[in-house]
């Protein structure tokens, strides 16, 4: 049997009582662009919606990552998997802080592209909506490749009328990266969890999670996530 829980807090304090190897890290850490989501626009959709927690300047956002990945990842197995979300005008900047966490064993290794299926509705002055975001990918140790596929992912977003959090990532689209970078039973970790997506995709996928986040809120939908079959997949 499985075990899917959100803890709610500090992932620098509750990081500490994680027991257990991780075998992947799936995480959507705040980017430090100060985001709010014009995606939800049902009311519905709406009353959800908030400030990300913790979502500081650029310099302030990667500190706390890094300090988070320090209580976080000596925890790995000696083979390990790790996936960080961010996006195209930042992507250095992450991609930076991902290279260095090769004092933790990880060693950077591509980025993935989510296409998003539908231009977004940032810029509205630029010829090209964003419809994509990135996803940086590290592993350590030498786990056997199961199979390989596109680094393209093609997953529609969260609909509005469903979305809980204002970066929230569609359960199919984690699953498709746990599939291949975790067995049936291993443990996977968000240490900020946000919408509790990670953790609705481990418990579908027969994966033990443990997802640690901020507002009150968002753990309290989360957990009613992972108890209710039909809530919000």
């Amino acid at each position: 049997m499985t075990t899917n829980e959100i803890w709610h807090g500090d992932s620098l304090e509750l990081g500490h009582n994680i027991e257990g190897e991780i075998k992947c890290v799936l995480t959507d850490p705040p980017y430090g662009v100060n985001y709010r989501s014009r995606h939800a626009t049902t009311p519905e959709g709406l009353r959800w919606v908030k400030d990300v927690a913790n979502d500081l300047d650029l310099t302030g956002a990667l500190g706390l990552f890094q300090d988070v990945m320090d209580v976080v990842l000596p925890k790995c197995a000696d083979e390990a998997e790790l996936y960080v979300f961010t996006r195209w005008d930042i992507v250095g900047d992450w991609i930076d802080a991902v290279r260095s966490l090769s004092r933790h064993g990880f060693k950077y290794k591509m980025m993935l592209i989510w296409n998003k299926m539908e231009p977004g509705t940032g810029d509205i002055d630029s010829n090209w909506g964003c419809g994509h975001e990135l996803i940086l990918y590290a592993k350590k140790g030498l786990r056997k490749v199961p199979y390989r596929r596109s680094g393209v992912l093609n997953y529609e977003k969260v609909p509005p009328s469903k979305i809980i959090h204002p970066t929230e990532k569609p359960v199919p689209l984690l699953e498709e990266l746990l599939k291949i970078s975790t067995n049936p039973g291993d443990l996977v970790v968000d240490p900020f969890s946000g919408s509790g997506s990670s953790s609705k995709a481990a418990q579908q996928l027969g994966l033990n999670s443990i997802g640690i986040e901020l507002d009150a809120d968002h753990v309290r939908h989360s957990r009613n996530r992972l108890e209710m079959d039909t809530l919000f997949v």
